[in-house]
């Protein structure tokens, strides 16, 4: 068998490395720095190996050297045993005469034969979910209300959809008016469920300190939620008479449901219960709504009690649904309303949905909350040109995957490697992603606006549910992959 040349040796190990780590392009440096010093001579190669063994400590060469020594050998110790066995037993068959190298080959498949299979890496914490805050008020001499009833039906509904996982739900009962601003302060919601009572242009009805009827007026709540904007996505004022509130505060919110009229405690709680269930199966806040008013017309309620769906101004008309699939409507309803952050959120969840389909790559893992650079490769090309279209279409432009691309096209170009030094100094500073040195660790600290950088959206940075925290090296790895693909979607 013919000898090696030292870049196919190179490409041996390469070729055996089951993943790439966060010192992959420390690795690629010290491969080119080794090419440069010992040209294409193999033995020249297996003596480095010799000399330094895997304990380098002692090592007595020039620093430059010894330093790059010590990285490619840490690159080597990367790998499971079997791929460095592998790795050294071709490296003894085309190179027969170093003993040492037949030396390590069996002492590392005899390590193998012994070592336990490792555990599976613990996968991340699931996307953030959405919070729900209920708010009951019931005052003293008002006509009583089964609020309790509501709450309990609503949170079982939800505690048994397919999506449970995604949402958090916090109650306060006897709200006061002057708990109001508490609640958002301390919960930061991003859906507000009121039931209670309305008073039409008087405004809702809360407590005071005694219990006694408090009612808080149209403009002060509109006021109120405009200040929270940037959270709350979606309100339910399930209350008679609320209408006029729906309409002031809907100027602020995406979207909003109201009560035309006064509504039966019946009638409000089977249209909440049909609202819910299709909100916890993953449905979109209008599907949701046509959930409810089915519901209320199962139960032979009159129409003219159903409760009334306000959207934002800007909701904009331009639909995709000719040639968009299904699965991508809460996108674009998302992306429509200029919610950035949901639809950044609900981008992640479905290339998730899309890998999870196609093959089996993903049944070992119990919850699938990320994906991993095979899962990456399951997702179409089809699909992800369409988010990308959705993207770029209702952000004229300014947000989308092909946005990036061209991005990373201007600062490195298509054709060569990817490296970290551009990834993180030239592209991730241009998306707004880091400032050259430090990279962006909380997920809520990304830029959900059209104020953010050009590409900065979506960013696929999959962040932990509970400390909210992005993982740069999970963040690199995701565009390294998809980089070569995002490259035919600037076409």
């Amino acid at each position: 068998m013919a000898s090696l040349s030292f870049p196919e040796i190179i490409e041996e190990i390469k070729k055996e490395r089951r993943k790439i780590d966060e010192n992959e392009d420390i690795y690629e440096e010290i491969i080119n720095k080794l090419s440069r010093f010992y040209g294409s001579n193999p033995r020249l190669f297996i003596n480095i190996i010799k000399l330094g063994g895997f304990n380098i400590a002692n090592l007595n060469i020039y620093e430059p050297l010894s330093v790059i020594i010590t990285e490619f050998l840490s690159g080597c110790e990367g790998l499971s045993l079997d791929e460095l066995s592998n790795i050294f037993s071709k490296l003894y068959e085309q190179n027969k005469g170093f003993t040492l190298l037949k030396e390590i080959r069996d002492k590392l498949l005899e390590k193998n034969e012994d070592s336990p299979e490792p555990d599976p890496p613990e996968p991340p914490d699931p996307p953030i979910a959405r919070k729900i805050l209920f708010l009951s008020a019931n005052p003293k001499g008002t006509p009583p209300l089964r609020l309790g009833k509501e709450m309990r039906e609503i949170e079982e509904i939800l505690r048994r959809s397919n999506e449970r996982e995604q949402f958090v739900i916090e109650t306060r009962q006897a709200v006061r008016y002057t708990d109001i601003q508490t609640a958002f302060l301390d919960f930061d919601p991003n859906i507000v469920h009121f039931s209670g009572h309305g008073a039409g242009e008087e405004g809702l009805v809360f407590e005071d300190e005694t219990g006694q009827e408090r009612l808080v007026e149209t403009e002060v709540l509109a006021s109120l939620f405009e200040l929270f904007a940037d959270k709350i996505e979606f309100v339910f004022l399930n209350a008679c008479y609320s209408e006029v509130q729906a309409k002031a505060i809907v100027e602020h919110i995406p979207f909003v449901v109201g009560m035309k009229k006064a509504i039966s405690d019946r009638a409000a709680i089977e249209f909440a219960k049909g609202f819910y269930a299709a909100l916890g199966a993953g449905r979109t806040v209008e599907f949701a709504y046509k959930s409810g008013c089915t519901s209320i017309k199962i139960e032979r309620i009159p129409e003219d009690l159903i409760p009334q769906l306000l959207k934002k101004n800007y909701l904009q008309k331009r639909s995709l649904s000719p040639i968009s699939p299904p699965i991508y409507k809460n996108l674009e309803e998302y992306l429509a309303n200029k919610q950035w952050k949901e639809a950044d959120l609900e981008t992640m969840r479905l290339m998730i949905k899309i890998a999870n389909s196609i093959g089996n790559s993903m049944k070992d893992r119990k919850i699938i909350t990320w994906l991993d650079q095979e899962d990456l490769k399951k997702i179409p090309d089809e699909d992800l040109k369409i988010i990308d279209k959705l993207w770029i279409n209702y952000s004229d432009g300014h947000f989308g995957f092909s946005v990036q691309a061209k991005i990373w096209d201007e600062c490195w170009g298509q054709q060569k490697p990817f490296e970290l030094t551009i990834y993180r100094e030239k592209f991730a500073t241009r998306v707004g992603w880091s400032d050259g040195i430090n990279w962006i660790e909380k997920y809520d600290n990304l830029t959900f606006s059209r104020n953010a950088e050009p590409g900065h959206l979506p960013s696929l940075s999959f962040p932990k549910k509970n400390t909210n925290e992005i993982s740069w090296k999970s963040w690199k790895e995701t565009f390294k992959c998809l980089f070569p693909r995002l490259f035919k979607l600037m076409d």
